[in-house]
């Protein structure tokens, strides 16, 4: 008997041990992230553990089409993502994204009205799925002192540096590297010859592409991050976003070697692109109640301010732009001015076809076919 009991007693204490422990699992908090990477200030998401006593797991990326192909194939894993408005659009209208609940979200007050005007207009009707995080828009970073030794000619500061294959045969003595980013260059392409940058004519498509057959032997990468590389003269001229010219200009600055970098917009209407990023929850996410407390924390002005700072990007929350260093907020790459905000494109949600034609025009011109 005394045997018998010791052994109900064991069973009993590893059976409570096991409830116990299987509490503890289910009591962890656990959230999923993904974000662009270096896209958000150092100690943003720390600070965000130790308030909450969750757990993030943080996934960065570098390729946009990457984190939209892993939504649009369902089972991502994860509870929050980052990502574009215009890329946004089509995987709301697929069902992929899921409404948010406003009434959780008491910091969206903070948002700037107008970026959400846009956001409602443009990509999410009623404003029910995406929270702005960041926007901007994109152009042309350069060592001009490197570009005149390299090619007196150069029209320096005009979108014919990186269009005009005779312009490019020059600088791509100096190097010269483009964005990673069909999104971002076939439309800035087909603006820069006075086409739609929203076309759905495929005859606009083929005359882009020709255009780019034409300068892809100059280019010398393609890389979101060629900018980091200006200050030691790796290239002379970048396209990049905005925030990563003044980026690479501060960078030059600091290493103090001479190095002076500048960042000039596409000039005229139509000509740039007003780029919006934000945060959702996918519809299959697990962790939908933590991913709006993180949507809500993301939206403080003393966060979004900090994670602005660090990125030198223009922040979406309107209250937490006034603690943005002036640095960043006086300077037309991060904060372009509301006279050349006017002036700017939006992408639109093209149909499939033709978003199958964009990528196939990309795809070629990488390649160099």
């Amino acid at each position: 008997m005394k045997i018998t009991s010791k052994i109900l007693s064991l069973a009993c204490s590893v059976a409570v041990g096991s409830l116990v422990a299987s509490s503890i699992s289910a009591q962890e908090r656990v959230l999923n992230v993904t974000n662009w990477g270096e896209y958000i200030a150092e100690d943003t998401i720390s600070n965000f553990e130790e308030e909450y006593g969750i757990k993030v797991v943080y996934d960065a990326y570098d390729s946009a089409e990457a984190i939209d192909a892993k939504l649009l194939a369902g089972s991502s894993g994860y509870d929050v993502v980052s990502h574009s408005g215009g890329m946004t659009a089509r995987l709301i209208q697929a069902g992929i994204i899921s409404p948010l609940d406003i009434s959780k979200l008491d910091q969206l007050k903070n948002v700037d009205p107008a970026i959400m005007g846009q956001l409602a207009n443009l990509w999410d009707p009623g404003n029910k799925h995406f929270i702005p995080y960041m926007w901007g828009t994109h152009g042309v970073t350069y060592n001009e002192e490197l570009v005149k030794a390299t090619y007196p000619d150069a029209p320096i500061g005009s979108m014919d540096m990186i269009f005009d294959p005779v312009h490019m045969k020059e600088l791509s003595k100096c190097g010269v590297s483009f964005l990673d980013s069909p999104g971002d260059i076939i439309p800035m392409a087909l603006a820069h010859m006075g086409l739609d940058p929203n076309s759905t004519n495929r005859d606009d498509y083929a005359a882009v592409g020709e255009m780019l057959a034409e300068v892809r032997p100059h280019i010398k990468t393609f890389d979101n991050y060629a900018y980091q590389q200006m200050p030691q003269k790796e290239f002379c001229v970048s396209v990049t976003w905005g925030p990563d010219g003044l980026l690479a200009m501060s960078g030059a600055a600091e290493a103090d070697t001479g190095v002076v970098l500048d960042f000039s917009l596409p000039e005229g209407q139509g000509k740039s692109q007003l780029w919006i990023d934000g945060w959702v929850i996918p519809a299959d996410a697990s962790n939908k109640e933590d991913a709006h407390l993180f949507l809500n924390y993301m939206m403080r002005p003393e966060v979004a301010a900090a994670d602005s700072n660090y990125t030198w990007y223009a922040t979406a929350n309107l209250a937490g732009k006034a603690l943005v260093d002036e640095e960043v907020t006086s300077s037309p790459a991060a904060f372009p001015t509301s006279d050349q905000v006017d002036q700017m494109y939006t992408t639109a949600i093209l149909p499939p076809k033709i978003k199958k034609l964009q990528t196939r025009t990309w795809t070629n011109f990488v390649a160099g076919n």
